[in-house]
C-alpha cells in the first residue's frame, strides 16, 4: 500500500528532500513514520509511538533545529542497531571489530581499516534489516580478507547467502 509505496520512491531517490516539519515522512528500520512535532514545555528526546516519531520542541521549532535533532536520534539508532548487528554476526563470522563508528559518508554505506575499524553510514538505519545486515557483513568480511576476492565473496555468502540480491537492491540505492 501506500508505506511501500513511499518508501520505494524515497529508496531509489525519486522523492524530493525531506521538508523538516511536523507531518513528514521519516524513514527507518525499512519502515516510513510521519514526524509529529509537539510543542512541550520541557521537550524530550525523539521517541517512536506506533507509526510516528514524536518530536517534543521546547523553545523555536524552526527546520534546521528539526533537522539536527532527527539527525542526532537517526545517528544514536543507528550505533545501536550496528552494534546489535555486529554482536550477532562477528561471532559467527569469527572476526572481532576493534571499534564501530558511525559515518556521514557521502559514497558509501561503509568501509573497514586494516586496524580493525569498521564504519558504517547513519543513513543505514533507514533501510530495512536485511540491507544492513548485508552491509554490516559486508565490511566484517574484510576483517579476514582486505580485497573483493572469490575468498571475500565466500565469507560473506557463509554468513549472508542471498548477499547478491540484497547488493543489487542496495547498487539501486543512492547513499544518504
Amino acid at each position: 500500500g501506500w508505506v511501500l509505496d513511499r518508501l520505494e520512491n524515497w529508496q531509489v531517490g525519486k522523492t524530493m528532500p525531506v521538508v523538516w516539519q511536523d507531518g513528514a515522512s521519516i524513514p527507518f528500520r525499512g519502515e516510513v513514520f510521519t514526524l509529529r512535532v509537539v510543542p512541550d514545555l520541557f521537550g524530550a528526546t525523539p521517541r517512536l509511538q506506533g507509526d510516528k516519531l514524536i518530536l517534543q520542541l521546547n523553545r523555536a521549532i524552526t527546520e534546521q533545529r528539526i533537522e539536527r535533532l532527527v539527525t542526532q536520534w537517526y545517528r544514536e539508532q543507528a550505533l545501536q542497531v550496528f552494534e546489535e548487528c555486529v554482536a550477532h554476526f562477528a561471532p559467527l563470522m569469527g572476526v572481532a571489530p576493534r571499534v564501530i563508528r558511525v559515518s556521514s559518508a557521502r559514497t558509501q554505506w561503509g568501509s573497514c581499516s586494516a586496524r580493525g575499524v569498521v564504519s558504517l553510514n547513519w543513513h543505514l538505519v533507514k533501510l530495512s534489516l536485511p540491507l544492513i545486515d548485508y552491509v554490516v557483513i559486508h565490511e566484517l568480511a574484510h576483517l579476514k580478507e582486505m580485497n573483493h576476492s572469490p575468498a571475500f565473496w565466500r565469507v560473506v555468502e557463509s554468513a549472508c547467502p542471498d548477499y547478491k540480491e540484497l547488493r543489487k537492491q542496495l547498487r539501486a540505492i543512492r547513499v544518504g
